[in-house]
């Protein structure tokens, strides 16, 4: 069974002020590919915050899918990538 999880990133989701449309399209898609989505979750803008939940996703699913909003700072951008590429190795 191929397994997927979905990490959405971003303060500003969990204070309402960015509507998430993202994982709604990945739900959407995963399953029309036959894919059984496991766990989508709303994480912080805090880069242990981003690991620690990549990681647990990575340690569960085939699949491990990050979204965050247009709002992050560039800095913010490539330390949680660089940690997602990181631990998915």
């Amino acid at each position: 069974m191929v397994t997927a999880g979905i990490l959405v990133i971003g303060n500003e989701v969990l204070s309402g002020k960015v509507e998430e449309e993202n994982a709604r399209f990945l739900v959407q898609r995963l399953r029309s590919l036959g894919i059984d989505l496991m766990r989508v979750c709303i994480v912080r803008d805090d880069v242990s915050v981003i690991a620690e939940e990549v990681q647990r996703m990575a340690e569960r699913y085939t699949w491990v899918f990050t979204s965050r909003s247009e709002e992050h700072t560039s800095e913010l951008q490539s330390h949680s990538d660089l940690v997602c590429r990181l631990l998915l190795e």
